[in-house]
């Protein structure tokens, strides 16, 4: 299971052209009109790169070894609604032994989608056979029943591919191919972002394919099922601004990890103060490397370790609203966040993974379900 944090930084507290602007972590300043702004759109930007939910009843899951059968019908299912759009054969494929189908669900990221108990969809993600460096990702074998297509659940498919390639830290770009006659692969793969690369052709049969930096591929997250934030007033109001404007009913949870480091004796002093003391060249160090001036009562090791454990103890996705001084020590993060702007760390079985940093709402969200039927 993917667990994934996004980490937000409070909006502003500070009104357009005030003086004098001060360090102030531990000051319990509400937010000012523009920050309310901030925190809205942060809100609506992750309730469009939120999924829907899948319609009740139904799961998305990846399939373990154990689960051959699952996988054996679903495919063997596919090859006979469309045999010419797979390189495989149906009797070729209804051939294999249980031991074939048991290594494929080992080496590769194979998922079902189910309508109760009953398996109705296939997709598949791999690193590429053909890149020497595993770097590239491979998407293949999506399939839906007959009866459950026209319902944008492709969307979500695609979703859970994007999301175990995101979280595996080698990949940085994916491929994807279909045959020339395969119009509604065709649609759905142009509606992710990829680009035509080129085209094969092999036994008669021309395949068109494609690829994404994975840097560019849409964000996919699915929809909190926590909320935590700093006991601060900025902090619990960008939560819950961004919460009604995401259109979330999620519970909100105040965690004592994310009170706002203590600047010592720059604690509320304005900010031309600050830099005297503490010279540009501190400051520098702090913005870029997280090292604490002199004088602040920051322990970097002791709040890692504190994120680590936090983080791990997580499971789902979680939105975590707090300040810059605190996010910058989450693991595997990119360093500075910008007020009002997030990032997105993942993690699968092994290790965490920044997937994303100092996003600034608004973004471009997943594909719209319409262009995706």
């Amino acid at each position: 299971m993917i667990t994934t944090l996004i980490i937000a930084r409070h909006g502003n507290t500070f009104a357009p052209g005030a003086e004098p602007r001060r360090v102030g972590g531990r000051t319990d300043l509400p937010l000012v009109a523009k920050g309310r702004a901030q925190a809205q759109a942060l809100g609506r930007t992750l309730g469009a790169l939120t999924l829907p939910p899948l319609p009740q009843g139904m799961t998305l899951r990846r399939l373990g070894p154990q689960e051959w059968a699952v996988y054996r019908d679903l495919r063997l299912a596919s090859l006979v609604a469309h045999p010419e759009y797979f390189s495989e054969s149906h009797a070729d494929s209804a051939a294999f032994p249980p031991q074939e189908w048991q290594k494929r669900l080992h080496e590769n990221a194979i998922f079902a989608l189910f309508d109760g108990t009953r398996p109705v969809g296939l997709t598949a993600v791999k690193a590429h056979k053909k890149d020497p460096k595993g770097r590239t990702a491979y998407f293949y074998h999506s399939f839906l029943v007959p009866a459950y297509r026209g319902r944008g659940l492709a969307r979500l498919l695609y979703a859970a591919r994007f999301a175990w390639a995101q979280a595996q830290p080698a990949l940085t770009r994916v491929v994807v191919d279909h045959v020339e006659n395969n119009a509604r692969s065709r649609r759905l793969i142009l509606a992710h972002g990829f680009r035509y690369t080129h085209t094969t052709e092999e036994k008669g049969a021309r395949t068109l394919h494609y690829a994404l930096d994975l840097r560019d591929a849409p964000i996919v997250l699915t929809k909190p099922i926590r909320v935590l934030c700093s006991p601060l007033a900025r902090a619990r109001e960008t939560a819950a601004v961004a919460v009604r404007a995401a259109g979330w009913r999620v519970p909100l949870r105040v965690h004592p990890l994310l009170t706002e480091i203590d600047h010592g004796p720059d604690e509320n002093r304005p900010e031309s103060a600050v830099l005297a003391r503490i010279g540009r060249e501190a400051l520098t160090a702090w913005e870029e490397d997280a090292l604490p001036p002199p004088g602040w009562r920051v322990d970097p090791a002791d709040l890692r370790r504190r994120w680590l454990r936090l983080a791990n103890a997580l499971t789902g996705t979680t939105l975590i609203v707090t300040s810059n001084g605190i996010a910058r020590f989450a693991p595997a993060a990119g360093g500075k966040l910008a007020t009002g702007a997030f990032g997105i760390i993942t993690r699968d079985s092994r290790q965490w993974r920044c997937a994303a940093w100092n996003l600034r709402p608004p973004l471009r969200a997943v594909a719209p379900p319409l262009a995706l039927r």
